[in-house]
């Protein structure tokens, strides 16, 4: 009887963690913006990140070999943020990027954002709020330990 009982209190603890799952966390996110070319736009995007209502996340640019001043107005602009990390290599593709991206992120969430994307304030409350995270095996090509998922 003991047992059925501690059974069932184990049960309603397991309903009550799904139903509150998310509650108070934050996670630290990593959003990886890889650039190409992308001098006219890119101060915007990330002054649109920097003004989130979420305050536990790193901005990774990463510049794809550009041969225009992409690297220069995230240098100009934000080399005093913290928040804002710029990395460049020679030009080699968006993939390349993204990998690079990842190599350096610190985040348990990972968010791939293209560097002509505009994003609303109280974008990551609302993920935060009602995105499923699913835990991962670590894996050598992608090292963090959750990742978002939209399905």
């Amino acid at each position: 009887m003991i047992g059925a009982l501690a059974f069932a209190q184990w049960l309603r603890s397991r309903r009550r963690q799904r139903l509150h799952a998310g509650e108070q966390y934050e996670p630290f996110v990593s959003i990886i913006v890889p650039a190409f070319n992308e001098e006219f736009v890119i101060e915007a995007t990330i002054r649109s990140l920097l003004n989130s209502d979420y305050d536990n996340f790193e901005i990774i640019v990463v510049d794809d070999g550009s041969v225009d001043r992409t690297s220069e107005v995230v240098r100009d602009r934000f080399g005093e943020e913290p928040l804002v990390r710029l990395f460049t290599e020679p030009n080699a593709g968006k993939a390349v990027a993204l990998n690079l991206g990842l190599r350096h992120a610190q985040g348990e969430v990972i968010v791939a954002l293209d560097a002509d994307t505009q994003f609303p304030a109280e974008q990551f409350a609302h993920w935060r709020d009602g995105l499923p995270i699913r835990k991962l095996a670590p894996w050598p090509a992608m090292p963090r330990s959750a990742i978002a998922s939209t399905s």
